[in-house]
């Protein structure tokens, strides 16, 4: 959006979590359905994200392969 929001990639959910924070209930899977979903196909041209360093958007799903492994490992 214009003001760096945007509005039709809000996701709402209520928690189930039992300590009160809700980084126990999102995890990469949810993340990453939002963005797929929700967020991408929301943007404009020529937008750009700044993601952190968080659990469950920092994760590494296929694991680069490297020279001294063999080939049934990768």
């Amino acid at each position: 959006g214009r003001n760096g929001f945007e509005l039709d990639a809000q996701l709402i959910f209520q928690s189930d979590s039992k300590s009160g924070d809700y980084h126990d209930d999102v995890t990469h899977k949810n993340y990453l359905t939002w963005l797929e979903q929700k967020l991408i196909p929301n943007l404009v041209e020529k937008s750009f994200l700044v993601i952190d360093n968080s659990s469950y958007s920092n994760v590494q799903v296929k694991p680069n392969t490297n020279s001294s492994w063999r080939k049934d490992e990768s």
